[in-house]
């Protein structure tokens, strides 16, 4: 039995849930999940498992319990912030698995990092080959007269990445009449973004743009998009799934951090946060056939759909390993 808790408040966006959903598809046997409060009903909604409710938004406390009263195999947190968590007691007990979003060192756990730069350190797995990546059908442009292109920075972006990058892409459709005849522009909103009304005050008059909001899944969008513009957290490697060449322009340091890797992989172009080099790598991917094939190219050749059998192996050797200690 596995117990597996994850954030799952929507104030924090979907990437936990989604990153813990894939590696769940792949554990054998019984899987107990821990939710945030008040966010259980909405997750049983696409899941078969039985959800524990804990008490407030980062607790661990109904988790705890858990382990100490029932045997499991293991434990998987995914958590905003694992490293604040005091988990000494269980994962001396219970071999535990962290999901996180930087290099740390923590004792008696493994720690998997779902970002593109690697780390050989024992105990910590990271780089694009852990990835928990299902290829989708790729849409083809080769008849369509009419190219999307996806605007979309999560479900916070505090830093209003989408409304910088609507008026680069305004700009552009000014100097080129052609690009605002040929591209329609899908702007995803989250459920806890804000400045909402001065966007759809930008685009009240814009019929190549359309706004979506709150969306739960952008599968339909992605299926149909010829590249995007977003931010290098998880929701690139789910466009990646349906080969997308993406724009990446980070939202904060940590994401900063991952662009030079992201560049060198080659699997998506990288800008600063500023109008003119937005604008400069746009240009790029709208006029440059050969880079966009390139990147599509490369993303199929970099992701081999078998990051999430990786990552449940070695949380096996992980729990193997624990229990001849």
């Amino acid at each position: 039995m596995y117990l597996i808790r994850v954030t799952s408040n929507s104030i924090f966006g979907k990437g936990h849930i989604n990153r813990c959903l894939r590696i769940r598809e792949k554990l054998n046997g019984k899987v107990i999940w821990f939710v945030d409060k008040d966010t259980k009903e909405n997750f049983q909604k696409n899941n078969t498992d039985h959800v524990i409710e804990e008490k407030q938004i980062g607790s661990i406390n109904k988790l705890r319990e858990y382990s100490e009263k029932n045997q499991a195999k293991a434990i998987i947190i995914d958590m905003v912030d694992c490293k604040g968590l005091k988990i000494e007691k269980i994962s001396a007990i219970v071999p535990t698995v962290l999901i996180v979003d930087k290099y740390y060192k923590n004792k008696n756990t493994l720690r998997i990092c779902l970002h593109p730069i690697l780390n050989s350190d024992e105990g910590f797995l990271s780089g694009i080959k852990y990835f928990p990546y299902k290829k989708k059908k790729q849409y083809s442009y080769k008849s369509a007269s009419e190219k999307n292109i996806l605007v979309s920075f999560g479900n916070v972006d505090s830093k209003g990445l989408t409304e910088k990058t609507i008026k680069v892409l305004l700009n552009l459709f000014e100097e080129n009449i052609a690009y605002k005849n040929n591209f329609k522009i899908n702007v995803v909103i989250g459920k806890q973004k804000k400045n909402i009304n001065f966007i759809k005050k930008i685009l009240f008059d814009q019929e190549s743009f359309k706004l979506h909001f709150n969306l739960d899944k952008l599968d339909n969008i992605y299926k149909k998009t010829f590249f995007a513009i977003g931010a290098p957290g998880f929701s690139q490697v789910e466009r990646s799934e349906y080969g997308i060449p993406t724009l990446l322009i980070a939202q904060n340091e940590l994401q900063k951090k991952l662009l030079p890797s992201w560049k060198k992989s080659g699997c998506a172009l990288v800008s600063r946060n500023n109008n003119k080099d937005i604008k400069q790598q746009i240009n790029k991917l709208i006029k440059s056939k050969i880079l966009y094939k390139k990147i599509k190219l490369n993303i199929n050749k970099s992701f081999d759909n078998k990051g999430s059998n990786r990552i449940v192996n070695k949380i096996e050797q992980f729990v193997i390993s624990r229990h001849k200690l």
